[in-house]
């Protein structure tokens, strides 16, 4: 793959990268959990394992965040600012590919004779986006199929700002500041500077920006130039599919032509052999394509 197509692989959202560098630090994914499971008192970092995670910098259809917590099996699917009832369609791909990862940690064979051991399956979506859901859960089969029974169904928790200073609060707030700074100076280090520098502030993702100021700085920096590079792909691309439309359009335009064409001397009773002959001398075409577009159009 040349540079432009690797570069074009890179994540858009620098929230993204920011939530996965955040909960990959046990420090901050034990604060998750308890989130998730206040009942929960004693589970320490140690107690927590991570199934995977992938490199920030990638764009793929793989979870952001897979952990295991005794024989639990959670899965926390990238965050969303813009709301879609589909993403619980995204969850349950994430939620595969999470526990086909999960088999080949544990070694074990899909096709032993033996049930596979499977923890149980908790899925959750981080959503940041203004525009409040109706419901905390989403079920793949009200979504799909209106309740009605299906051999697929799960269940997505989706997770967002409350009123509390938990850290997925801090985090959406995090995202809010962002997305307020970049109305403000675009595409530049102020707006990361500024959103730093407001979030550390106002105690929102504090000790994680404090510690870890230049390295959040430039991984924003890189994602920007990026994006740069992505959207210059993209424009490619789109230029090159409009082409191949025009491209298209003019052979189907062609080919209509000469089926007209065929079928009005056919009409007239000219013989096969002259329609043949007509043709390839009016559309430049040889004897054997001509032969073949008449034989097509006369069955």
């Amino acid at each position: 793959m040349d540079k432009i197509g690797q570069e074009a692989q890179v994540k858009r959202t620098i929230r993204d990268s920011v939530f996965t560098s955040l909960f990959s630090d046990k420090k901050y994914l034990l604060q998750l959990y308890r989130v998730l499971h206040p009942e929960d008192t004693k589970t320490t970092e140690n107690d927590l394992s991570m199934v995977t995670i992938q490199n920030v910098l990638t764009d793929n259809l793989y979870n952001d965040l897979g952990f295991m917590v005794d024989d639990r099996l959670m899965v926390l699917v990238e965050a969303q600012s813009t709301w879609s009832v589909n993403i619980v369609m995204r969850g349950l791909i994430y939620l595969v590919q999470t526990i086909q990862s999960y088999l080949k940690q544990s070694r074990q064979d899909i096709y032993q004779s033996k049930p596979l051991y499977l923890p149980k399956c908790e899925l959750y979506v981080l959503y940041t986006g203004r525009q409040k859901p109706e419901k905390d859960t989403l079920s793949f089969r009200e979504v799909y199929y209106a309740g009605a029974e299906s051999a697929i169904d799960v269940h997505v928790r989706i997770l967002q700002t409350g009123n509390d200073k938990n850290i997925v609060t801090q985090y959406c707030q995090f995202t809010d500041i962002y997305a307020e700074q970049f109305v403000k100076y675009k595409r530049s280090l102020k707006t990361i500077k500024e959103t730093i520098r407001i979030c550390i502030e106002q105690d929102i993702l504090a000790d994680y920006l404090h510690h870890h100021e230049k390295e959040v700085i430039t991984m924003l920096e890189c994602l920007f130039d990026q994006e740069t590079v992505f959207n210059n792909f993209l424009s490619t691309k789109m230029y090159e599919a409009e082409n191949r439309g025009r491209e298209q359009g003019r052979e189907e335009a062609s080919t209509f032509s000469i089926q007209k064409t065929i079928s009005r001397l056919n009409k007239l009773g000219i013989s096969k052999e002259k329609i043949i002959g007509i043709i390839s001398e009016d559309y430049g075409l040889s004897k054997e394509e001509s032969c073949s577009r008449v034989n097509a159009c006369l069955q």
